[in-house]
């Protein structure tokens, strides 16, 4: 199912585990991709949220984020090229979940 962060409990990895198969078995095509995002790429709440289909490049396999608020009341920036908006890698494992989910 992908992978899983290291720094848990047992009880915790099997909720974990209970959770990410009932995420596989709901109709929502989108539930454990967002999830697996949720998990293993650190991106803000609002951030998945408001993902939309037209910002994942399936062809780079990347994820183009941005113009999200943070505390301070500034976007995420990409500091290497400075921009609102930054690329995000999406994992082999998570890219082929992704791929087969699509609407």
């Amino acid at each position: 199912m992908g992978f899983l962060p290291n720094a848990l409990l047992d009880e915790e990895q099997a909720l974990l585990q209970a959770l990410l198969q009932a995420c596989v078995e709901s109709r929502s095509r989108c539930l454990y991709p967002v999830v697996m995002i949720a998990l293993n790429r650190g991106m803000r709440s609002s951030e998945i949220r408001l993902l939309q289909w037209r910002q994942i490049n399936f062809a780079n396999k990347t994820l183009l984020v941005g113009k999200s608020k943070t505390e301070n009341g500034t976007g995420r920036t990409n500091t290497a090229q400075r921009t609102t908006f930054c690329r995000i890698v999406i994992p082999k494992f998570l890219f082929a979940q992704m791929n087969s989910r699509t609407v």
